[in-house]
């Protein structure tokens, strides 16, 4: 500490709504006795209710609001929670005490402000120097322990400066003299260990250290299995990210041979990971399950527990293919092993009934297209475009291959039972038949008899699919009187997309195929 009579103070910190560990200050109340009181009755919030805010003058629940990377950490508006609130314990604002200290290195605490004399109650913690801040922003304390956590929040995703996550102050207060700063979370799991490896005793540099740090991740390690076995796999994944956080600092901090690397990987890092998976697939959080078990992946491509827990993650995420190719991988490596053909036999159950959905929803989409080319036909009749109807009758049978292997008719053949289109005598012969067969018979059978028949098509529709009708956007049809055959011709069913000379259709109307649907679309 810069003075050992300064204030101590803490912010316990969420994001996500999940705790990820302690920030200690020291406050320069020997330099800036002023602003660091405001900081210090904040977190305790002995002050009461703020009389420009009337909200509580207190820390406690407020966001950090503004993260910028490589820049600073930012919070402290309890009012409105974005940055244009907050309140000093003097009032609305209070004049900047002084420029003693410089903003010279990661992890002081300065006032925010909107210009000269304007603070109140936000701050922000430095991540990076700042010498652009010297002289208009008054730094007023510093971290002490928990710059681990600053770092954790600094590289939260964000949108613009704001993050995604929550991110909160949980709790907070004030350190009395002598009192433990509480940076080992208390838990029953035993674990000693500070949840940060910068606020630990060892120096990382040293790789005469390795075999302590090693005993320490170990004892994490085995902390988090414990909480495991007993379910409690919240905690359980704490322990096991907080194992993952000394691997990383020991990865970047220690000189170590390739060698002792490849053994570090082996019995721990690969362990620790899986593990972590695990946890996050008991909690459903799949995404999080896969990017653990692809790190192992990268390192050994052949691990099955990964390739398992990764199948069982995707599965989780309805990547029924991708949960396929990863358990058939797994039960190639390890063909005897029943929990893996228990699940790969469950994701091809699931990715059969996936599929019969699929090709039930392709059904109704087939018969949306019926729909559509019906209303057409039904509008080039009333409007004597014979030749309309042969275009659009020609994409109809371009698709009729398509819809005859996947069109579902018995509902749609009993609406028009009721509305007198076919008896209950063809309905059945239709019935009997193959799809193949059934589609152009029922077809062929509605346009023998007048145009009208598309009416009761498209009412058929909006009876037994309202929702989808809706969605076609079918207008009213107009009424069977207007749609009677135009004189002196005679309407048949086409079989081929020809083009007879028409002048009046090349002039007034045009037919284009919307691409994205396959849906003829009249323009007029």
């Amino acid at each position: 500490m810069e003075n050992p009579e300064n204030p101590r103070v803490f912010f316990d910190v969420q994001i996500g709504g999940e705790n990820v560990g302690r920030i200690v200050f020291e406050l320069f109340k020997d330099k800036l006795p002023k602003t660091a009181e405001n900081f210090r009755a904040l977190c305790t919030g002995e002050k009461g209710i703020g009389k420009s805010t009337g909200c509580p003058l207190h820390f406690k629940k407020c966001p950090f609001h503004r993260i910028i990377k490589d820049f600073m950490v930012q919070g402290g508006d309890f009012s409105n929670k974005n940055g244009t609130g907050g309140e000093s314990i003097y009032g609305e604002k209070f004049e900047d005490e002084g420029f003693p200290y410089t903003h010279d290195k990661p992890g002081l605490l300065s006032m925010a402000n909107a210009g000269p004399n304007t603070n109140g109650s936000q701050f922000f913690i430095l991540c990076k120097p700042a010498h652009h801040l010297d002289g208009k922003h008054v730094v007023f304390g510093k971290v002490l322990k928990g710059m681990g956590v600053v770092r954790e929040l600094e590289n939260v995703e964000k949108e613009e400066e704001k993050p995604k996550l929550k991110c909160m102050i949980s709790d907070c207060g004030e350190l009395a003299p002598g009192e433990d700063d509480g940076i080992c979370s208390a838990d029953d799991s035993g674990d000693q260990t500070p949840d940060w490896p910068e606020d630990s005793q060892l120096d990382f540099s040293n790789s005469e250290n390795k075999d302590k740090v090693l005993e320490m991740i170990k004892s994490i390690k085995e902390c988090g299995n414990s909480l495991f076995k007993e379910q409690k796999f919240q905690p359980a994944k704490k322990k096991y990210k907080k194992a993952l956080r000394y691997l990383n600092e020991v990865d970047n901090s220690m000189d170590l041979s390739d060698e002792a690397n490849k053994e570090i990987e082996s019995t721990f890092l690969i362990p620790v990971c899986l593990n972590l998976a695990a946890c996050h697939l008991k909690l459903e959080e799949y995404a999080q399950a896969i990017e653990q078990c692809k790190e192992v992946l990268a390192a050994n491509n052949r691990n099955v527990k990964a390739l398992f827990r990764k199948g069982q993650a995707e599965c989780g995420l309805k990547n029924f293919d991708q949960a396929l190719e990863s358990l058939s991988e797994a039960s190639k490596l390890e063909p005897s092993d029943k929990g893996i053909q228990r699940e790969l036999a469950k994701v091809k159950k699931v990715l059969e009934e996936y599929k019969t959905k699929e090709k039930k929803i392709y059904q109704v989409y087939s018969l949306l297209l019926y729909v559509g080319l019906w209303k057409g036909i039904t509008r080039c009749c009333r409007n004597r475009y014979p030749y309309m109807g042969s275009e659009i009758w020609g994409k109809l049978n371009q698709n009729l291959p398509l819809l005859q292997r996947s069109l579902h008719l018995p509902t749609l053949l009993d609406n028009l039972v009721r509305k007198g289109q076919i008896d209950q005598q063809t309905n059945k012969d239709l019935l009997n038949l193959e799809v193949e067969e059934a589609v152009p018979k029922l077809l062929d059978l509605l346009m023998s008899r007048n145009p009208s028949s598309a009416r009761d098509m498209s009412d058929a529709l909006q009876e037994t699919h309202p929702d989808i009708a809706e969605k076609v956007g079918l207008g009213s049809l107009p009424a069977a009187e207007d749609c009677s055959e135009p004189r002196g011709t005679s309407y048949t069913t086409p079989r081929t997309n020809t083009r007879p000379s028409c002048e009046r259709v090349k002039s007034t109307t045009t037919v284009k195929m919307d691409e994205r649907y396959s849906f003829c679309i009249l323009q007029t």
